[in-house]
């Protein structure tokens, strides 16, 4: 089933042709307030018109000619900064402009648009000139990047008073798609579309009904006083959609210069009033695809700034950015999945002598962009005036190729085992070794059916440096996978009437400034406590030494809730180790005593233990192909630290129904909040798959916990039905666990 074409962004970009030598020109800006970095900052050069933004974190860079010529900076709602080019360095400081300083002014504001509108061929060029730039579009799937588009391009604009539309002429382009991920989903840009983008030329669009004599129907306006806006007296107007108006219309501002009425920013987005009846996608067409289909396809989010820098008397676009938020369903009952797409791009250069493209360079105008070939240098850019990426690029153009490159595997897999005999072992075998064949997968496999193991091996090194094979005895740290023991302890004692799933916290932790949270809340992820690993100060602490559980929780743990306890889920390793505080407390016993004692003793588990105790059977850690840096894995007890083999994993997953009461395991596996970046639901310590792997349903129940702790990554599935066991253990950071369990269900179920 194909979703149809969903997003078709459009932008547009430019920069002049002088052979000249040229200087790099970097920086961050920052603002005095705090220090804050200034995302999208102007930064361009005053005589010449070369320009770029900053990212996200205030970075910018631009190739400049050499010689003396001034570099302005400038974001609304700051002092401009006017700075010789050989002064530009390092750190940029921009001062808020104070808000007593905005002027109340007193007039129409819907006659200061149209006033605006009228002046439009005598603020802007009106002569033909081509524009030079950069674009960079991209699309999160969830929280992860699945895609990445980057183009230079130039735009052949016509004279202002002709009607033929602008050129496009491509002069470089680069993708990288994870086509698992945003399998179905078309992201991109045509030519016809970027005429658009230079919203003062197509001010008579549906959509800019605000900024015409019909305004009024739709929008209710304000003046609210003139701010700076790029060391230029404007006035602000903002307007919204009128109450009651059952239409899907626009919310922002508009900022216009007092002197000339030259438009110089436009910020503005749906509103909220109106997005219940927001069309989308906006083709009649495509919306009724989608319901055949029975896709759901809801906009949220459509926000976008639009600026205009000085050419000498006249104005060009400068930059535009575009936020989107989207959800989909692909079926009734199938689970929401976000989407947000985002394009960023710059105008750098402009030459208002041009020459007209050549017939043969023009691209299109109904060409898709992302069709054209792609170049994948890692250097792409590094002679071209672009906008710094606020993220970090290489690593996600590694994890897309990196998932292309499962994705190729498993085909590949899947048609050699359709050739293969019905000898599920020798089946499962062959997935496992194809993958480490293919460096996707570095450690121990144990795979049982109804009590048998098909499989316990180990494919590859568990120490390169001293060529040490993996096998079924080797020692890793097992990360999240940890939280099923704490779960398991808290279960017991609450069997053991030690606790209450629904009494607070503080009963057993007087201190803890958190104290009406419950367990049922720290179980289930519902509880608000901020995820310590997410904190830099406590990753810092974590590797530079060993720290008690009280010390933790006091230091790490004891934040503002990130959200009401209760009211939505959010991962958090703080809540486990918060458990197993509590276990500590309440038992008067250390949780790695209570760890021995209640599992790996009963079970026979001999070869599991919490932290680091640098045995010969513990394999080494790879991040990046090094050995990674060690740590105290005591300091995440209760989330993790715990070390174990695979078969010892085994007798832990045989022995489960063990060590609690019947009603208590059911309890401990009964769904309790929605994943959806797993597909799957959160139970107490536990996962039940929703539809991560194909062979989940009302009668194959599969549970599971992976697990990730620096080079370590794990996988720990369990489909009670068949009495099978999954166990991968992987020490060379992540690898394709949730494909290589699936197809291993699979061979499992046929």
């Amino acid at each position: 089933m194909k979703l149809p074409c969903l997003l078709l962004l459009t932008i547009s970009i430019t920069t002049a042709y002088a052979q000249e030598e040229r200087v790099p020109v970097s920086g961050k800006v920052v603002s005095s307030d705090g220090g804050q970095p200034i995302t999208y900052a102007s930064v361009r050069l005053m005589e010449r018109g070369t320009g770029t933004v900053t990212n996200d974190s205030g970075s910018f860079f631009l190739w400049a000619p050499r010689g003396r010529d001034t570099v302005v900076i400038s974001h609304l709602g700051y002092k401009t900064r006017w700075i010789a080019q050989s002064d530009v360095k390092g750190m940029v400081v921009l001062e808020k402009e104070p808000v007593e300083m905005r002027e109340v002014v007193v007039g129409d504001p819907l006659e200061i648009i149209l006033k605006a509108v009228d002046r439009i061929p005598e603020n802007y060029l009106t002569i033909p000139y081509v524009t030079k730039g950069f674009y960079r579009t991209t699309a999160k799937k969830e929280k992860q990047y699945g895609f990445l588009s980057e183009s230079l391009f130039d735009i052949y604009n016509y004279a202002f008073a002709d009607q033929h539309a602008p050129d496009f002429r491509l002069v470089k382009h680069r993708e990288f798609k994870d086509t698992a991920a945003m399998e179905n989903i078309t992201i991109g840009s045509r030519p016809e579309g970027i005429e658009h983008d230079d919203i003062v030329r197509n001010l008579k669009d549906g959509d800019m009904k605000v900024f015409t004599g019909e305004g009024p129907k739709y929008y209710d306006y304000t003046l609210d006083g003139i701010v700076d806006v790029g060391g230029r007296r404007a006035y602000q107007v903002s307007f919204d959609q009128k109450d009651g108006l059952k239409e899907s219309r626009l919310k922002g501002s508009v900022f216009i210069d007092v002197k000339s009425y030259a438009f110089l920013y436009f910020d503005f987005g749906k509103s909220p009033k109106g997005l219940q009846y927001d069309e989308f996608p906006e083709s009649a067409a495509k919306r009724t695809l989608l319901k055949l289909l029975g896709i759901t396809l809801k906009r949220t989010l459509d926000h976008r700034t639009i600026a205009y820098r000085p050419i000498g008397k006249k104005w060009v676009l400068s930059d535009v950015t575009q936020d989107l938020h989207w959800y989909y369903k692909t079926s009734k009952n199938g689970p929401i999945v976000n989407l947000y797409p985002a394009a960023h791009y710059v105008v750098t250069d402009v030459d208002t002598t041009p020459r007209p493209f050549a017939a043969g360079e023009i691209m299109r105008r109904t060409e898709l962009i992302e069709d054209e070939a792609t170049d994948e240098d890692s250097l792409f850019w590094k002679d071209y005036t672009i906008i710094l990426p606020d993220f970090p690029e290489q690593p996600v153009i590694r994890h897309i190729k990196a998932s292309n490159a499962v994705r190729q595997v498993r085909v590949g897999l899947e048609a050699r085992l359709r050739k293969m005999p019905r000898n599920t072992a020798e089946r499962i075998d062959t997935i496992l070794s194809v993958y480490h064949a293919h460096g996707l997968f570095n450690g121990t496999a144990l795979v049982s059916w109804k009590g048998s193991i098909l499989v316990d091996k180990g494919y590859g090194y568990a120490n390169r440096e001293r060529h040490r094979s993996a096998d079924g005895g080797t020692g890793y740290r097992i990360g999240s996978t940890s939280k099923t023991f704490t779960s398991v302890i808290i279960n017991q004692l609450v069997a053991e009437g030690k606790l209450r799933l629904d009494t607070p916290i503080r009963a057993y932790l007087p201190d803890y400034v958190n104290g009406g949270l419950t367990i049922d809340q720290l179980l289930t992820h519902k509880s608000g406590v901020h995820n310590l690993t997410e904190s830099d100060d406590f990753m810092t602490s974590n590797f530079a030494g060993s720290l008690s559980l009280k010390e933790v929780v006091k230091k790490y743990c004891s934040d503002t809730l990130d959200f009401p306890a209760g009211t939505q889920f959010s991962y958090s390793n703080s809540g486990f180790v918060l458990l197993a505080l509590i276990a500590q407390e309440v038992t008067g016993k250390p949780f790695d005593q209570l760890l021995q004692e209640r599992i790996f003793g009963p079970l026979k588990m001999d070869h599991s233990y919490v932290g680091m105790r640098q045995t010969d059977g513990e394999a080494t850690g790879y991040l990046d192909g090094r050995p990674e840096a060690r740590y105290d894995a005591r300091n995440l007890m209760g989330a993790g630290g715990i070390v174990s083999t695979a078969d010892d994993l085994f007798k832990y997953s045989e022995g489960l129904r063990t060590l609690l009461p019947p009603d208590r395991f059911q309890d401990m596996l009964k769904p309790r909040a929605t994943w959806d970046e797993y597909k799957a639901y959160y139970d107490y310590g536990w996962m039940t798959d929703r539809e991560m792997f194909g062979v989940s349903g009302n009668k194959n129940i599969v549970t599971y916990h992976p697990g990730t702790d620096a080079g370590f990554f794990t996988m720990f599935a369990r489909q009670d039905d068949r009495d099978a066991t999954i166990i991968l253990l992987n020490n060379t950071g992540d690898f394709p666990r949730f494909e290589m369990t699936d197809l291993i269900l699979n061979e499992l179920n046929r």
